[in-house]
């Protein structure tokens, strides 16, 4: 059995030096000034102009402010009560030249879930589903990075749990050794590390605030692939707010009408199904949900990793699943 699904790489993967140069080459052209200062907060006033309050004294005021600081959001949006529970992925990663590399050069492991160590989890926290993500740069020269998910936290907390996280890091970082040394993989040389936790779930921004919410600030992080959504809005976020700003009161709503549509009613709630179930499984549940994911249509996983799911397309992927002979009775129950 299969317990890794393999995804052709189709082209390089950029360098961050390069995205910023774009960026910073295109702000240049359209004229967009650059504050070199924190956000303490942002006051609504009563006549549609928002006050970001900065550090230094310095206040901007504005029609729109457009909120995009993931999950350092929470002091500066409201969010809709009574939502889904946030909850927390850590990653660390590392590109490394190898020796013993046993992975296909041409290829990108989107996710490698087996139990490599086949010994019981020390901690609890090493107890929490962990991936292996394997990206090729070259025969030798390979990225790696370990992803978990773990328990709900509300998004107050988030902000309080850094010493925590860091923990979870570790973890992540020593697990992933671990693995490379199971496989026989030796690390000859490291050109590159990186970390990071990631908010994913959460409740959906409120719609009546004078503050626009944009990337994983909009919960827009799908919570089985902790990857960001919006950019494929951006250009039809950006014209409707050009056309709708000289005259709109309420420009956010038309906006967040764009930037949510994909995230809201029955495709977030199928998103986050993955998500709970996930979060209480053992390293065994977790090898029988993911072999009968994967087992399913390609069309549906994928178009559930993708987002490009409609409603009837869910609701057929969601008896598909649950029908699959591979899936725990357990498993079963809470879909």
């Amino acid at each position: 059995m299969v317990a890794f699904v393999e995804i052709k790489q189709l082209e390089p993967y950029p360098t961050i030096f390069l995205l910023v140069s774009c960026l910073q080459a295109l702000c240049v052209e359209s004229g967009v000034l650059y504050l070199d200062s924190s956000v303490e907060s942002i006051v609504e006033a009563s006549n549609g102009i928002s006050h970001v309050a900065c550090g230094h004294n310095i206040v901007v005021s504005c029609r729109l402010a457009t909120v995009a600081s993931a999950a350092a959001s929470g002091k500066l949006l409201q969010y809709k009560v009574g939502g889904p529970k946030v909850a927390v992925q850590t990653a660390y990663g590392i590109e490394v030249e190898v020796e013993n590399n046993p992975y296909d050069p041409s290829l990108m492991v989107f996710m490698d879930y087996r139990n490599y160590t086949k010994q019981k989890a020390p901690s609890l926290e090493a107890e929490y589903p962990t991936f292996l993500h394997v990206m090729p740069m070259s025969p030798t020269t390979l990225f790696f990075e370990v992803c978990s998910m773990y328990i709900s936290l509300s998004v107050l907390l988030l902000n309080l749990l850094s010493k925590y996280l860091e923990k979870l890091i570790a973890g992540n970082w020593k697990k992933l050794l671990s693995w490379l040394m199971t496989m026989g993989i030796c690390i000859m040389k490291t050109y590159e590390e990186d970390w990071s936790w990631i908010p994913v779930g959460g409740s959906l921004p409120n719609t009546e605030q004078n503050n626009l919410a944009f990337g994983a600030a909009a919960c827009m992080v799908h919570p089985a692939t902790a990857i960001v959504g919006g950019v494929s809005h951006a250009n039809q976020i950006i014209n409707r707010l050009a056309s709708t700003v000289c005259c709109d009161l309420h420009i956010t709503l038309s906006a967040h009408s764009l930037t949510c549509k994909e995230y809201t009613g029955r495709k977030k709630g199928n998103a986050l199904f993955g998500l709970a179930l996930i979060l209480q499984q053992d390293t065994e549940g977790i090898m029988t949900f993911f072999c009968t994911f994967f087992c399913l249509s390609t069309w549906m996983w994928q178009g559930f990793l993708g987002s490009t799911l409609s409603s009837a397309d869910l609701l057929h992927f969601a008896l598909s699943l649950r029908s699959e002979n591979g899936l725990t009775a357990y498993n079963r129950s809470m879909i």
